[in-house]
């Protein structure tokens, strides 16, 4: 059978910029794609794999593409005309973006954006592409299409966008689909319903994918055959089972080692420069040598008033947490699961006095927040970029935190701080865009420790890491934790994340506590209906050894 898509000596250069050497993006990449399967596309960032999904479909205008790109053994697309390339964009070969707010046009509604790609891939007037537009959004799993129709991008949530994205995508019937990390971020069911909604559509259609993700797990649940990139070169190619079970390249074998697991927890997750496991060992009794608790939370409930609507109506109040109790003792890391919505963050920022509880208490050693200094608890944010002022060089920046602690505090103070997380003295005259998605994350936690708190609020802050650099950040934490004494709320999505980190496990389920114990009763007993979904919706859950 030949294949769909036939790449060949793939090279792709990016311009020098100034004082610098051209950058070598993807380098002789030879892979095939056919119809009906799924090629999974892995690596870590910079490795080359969004470049190689913008490079088939000629979306790098600057820069320089040469080898063989063979759609259906006919047309070189590299080669091809603009006519002939604009042709088979959309209709013959559609792409999923990563990030679905920024893929989608904030200012028209998604049903304005899904009929445009109607019309534009199919000869029909106004009224039946809104008709096939509600089609489609009922076809992807939406619920209430028309509201969604009527909604724009922000107004719904990142897993309706996701779905409204895929549809945009397939309204052409393409034969190819190129889903580049389209659940990055998203909670585990949410991502296996997107799995299980792009599974059936390529059953359905017949098409072919080429799926792009940092996750070997995810990969290994959809993908026939893996190929895996390092810095732009073809580290690895094989059957799904023979590279996740069988794998020949030493940089697999460390990428496989990096993810936690499921079923056993490490004193430090491997790296790839360490691919050795060291197996945590659970004490008699949880970390935390105290008797008494740092921080209790009682009957814990935070509701957000209805908005007003037309005609004087009311929607209802919307309890984001319920009720909720726990204890955090000294030294321990209490890990947060639950999905989008569960109320994890807004338990996390009442934690760090950014929200005020509706009703119930909230006592740090036998106090109320209010007579204990903020610098106390700090929250380390999920999008560290974002939590960075950009005009700002990050050593000015952890001066300005090391003076509300030590008003005096020098420049060697702030270099010494990012030497304790893993940076470089060098880094300390260097603004934020300068620094890659984990490092920014290390600067993140040390502008958190800078005030010298003893308890840690981290939210989903490995979210969007590499397997790779998230081990890294999840054992520098845990080396701080152990050298500072932190106490540690850890709220994820990942229940990978959670079992490795979390001495104790506390699972909200829309606002109320589901589950609450040692993760060893939590996550390997599944005590609820609810931890057992969510376990069978991790990427690789029986799979394990």
């Amino acid at each position: 059978m030949s294949p769909l898509l036939d790449i060949q000596n793939l090279r792709v250069e990016f311009p020098a910029a100034r004082g610098s050497a051209a950058v070598q993006a993807v380098d002789q990449l030879s892979c095939a794609l056919y119809a009906g399967k799924t090629l999974g596309l892995v690596g870590e960032s910079g490795s080359g794999k969004s470049t190689v999904a913008r490079a088939i479909l000629r979306l790098l205008p600057n820069a320089a593409v040469s080898g063989q790109v063979r759609w259906r053994q006919q047309t070189d697309l590299l080669k091809a005309s603009e006519a002939e390339i604009r042709a088979i964009r959309g209709r013959e070969i559609a792409i999923i973006f990563q990030e679905p707010m920024s893929a989608l046009n904030p200012v028209r509604s998604c049903g304005a954006q899904l009929e445009e790609n109607i019309r534009l891939y199919q000869d029909c007037d106004k009224q039946s592409a809104a008709i096939q537009a509600r089609h489609w959004l009922e076809r992807v799993g939406l619920e209430a299409p028309d509201r969604i129709a009527r909604s724009y991008p922000h107004q719904i949530s990142g897993g309706q966008k996701q779905r409204v994205l895929i549809a945009m995508a397939m309204v052409g019937t393409p034969r190819l689909l190129i889903a580049d990390e389209p659940t990055t971020a998203l909670d585990v069911r949410i991502q296996k319903k997107i799995i299980d909604l792009l599974k059936s559509l390529q059953a359905e259609f017949g098409m072919g994918m080429l799926f792009i993700s940092h996750d070997l797990g995810l990969i290994g649940d959809l993908a026939d055959e893996i190929a895996v990139l390092r810095a732009g070169h073809l580290a690895e190619i094989g059957p799904t089972d023979t590279v996740l079970h069988l794998p020949q390249s030493a940089y697999t074998q460390g990428l496989l080692a990096c993810r936690p697991s499921l079923q056993r927890r490490y004193r430090r997750l491997p790296t790839i420069e360490s691919p050795i496991p060291d197996i945590f060992v659970v004490p008699d009794k949880p970390a935390g040598n105290a008797a008494e608790p740092i921080l209790v939370a009682d009957a814990l409930t935070v509701e957000y008033p209805g908005d007003r609507r037309l005609w004087g109506m009311k929607k209802q109040p919307l309890r984001a947490l319920d009720r909720v109790n726990f204890e955090l003792f000294p030294g321990e890391t209490l890990g947060i699961l639950g999905d989008s919505g569960s109320g994890k963050t807004t338990l996390g920022k009442v934690v760090a006095q950014m929200l005020e509880p509706s009703v119930g208490t909230l006592q740090y050693d036998g106090r109320s927040l209010e007579e204990i200094p903020r610098r106390a608890i700090q929250m380390i944010f999920q999008d560290p970029y974002s939590a960075l002022n950009p005009a700002m060089r990050v050593g000015e920046a952890l001066l300005e935190a090391l003076r509300v602690e030590a008003p005096r505090a020098e420049k060697q103070a702030a270099i010494k701080l990012l030497e304790t997380v893993g940076l470089q003295p060098a880094h300390y005259a260097r603004y934020p865009r300068a620094f890659s998605g984990g490092q920014r994350q290390r600067l993140g936690i040390a502008r958190a420790l800078a005030v010298r708190p003893r308890i840690l609020v981290c939210d989903e802050i490995t979210a969007s890491l590499d397997v790779s650099v998230q081990a890294a950040i999840l054992n520098l934490l845990r080396d701080l934790q152990e050298q500072f004494q932190l106490s540690i709320l850890f709220i994820s999505h990942d229940l990978r994340v959670i079992r490795q980190m979390s001495d104790r496990v506390l699972v909200l389920r829309d606002g109320c506590v589901d589950a609450y114990g040692a993760p060893e009763r939590v996550l390997d007993r599944a005590p609820t209906e609810y931890v057992r979904m969510l376990l069978e919706a991790a990427p690789g859950w029986g799979r394990e050894a």
